[in-house]
């Protein structure tokens, strides 16, 4: 099993994918509220992608200069505005 620290700086998004995710499959893709979970389809990529992977989670405040963060940031911008998403 390789081991991943994922940085981020949305702890729902953290918690979504290591925590939530495994209720949400319980649950057949329902929240606890009962709604449908949004995005499914790409959190489903995401257990085939990180399957063999332990998951580290870690949160970090936005734009507070933390280099991967702000990478991330510029990409992610980059990507909006060039159509790439």
């Amino acid at each position: 099993e390789v081991s991943v620290r994922w940085v981020a700086d949305s702890e729902y998004v953290l918690k979504s994918a290591t925590e939530y995710i495994f209720n949400w499959l319980r649950n057949g893709w329902r929240t606890a509220s009962k709604d449908p979970v949004k995005n499914k389809g790409l959190w489903e990529l995401y257990l085939a992608l990180s399957k063999g992977f332990k998951i580290s989670p870690a949160h970090v405040r936005g734009h507070t200069g933390h280099p991967e963060n702000e990478a991330c940031d510029r990409a992610s911008t980059w990507a909006q505005v060039n159509g790439e998403i």
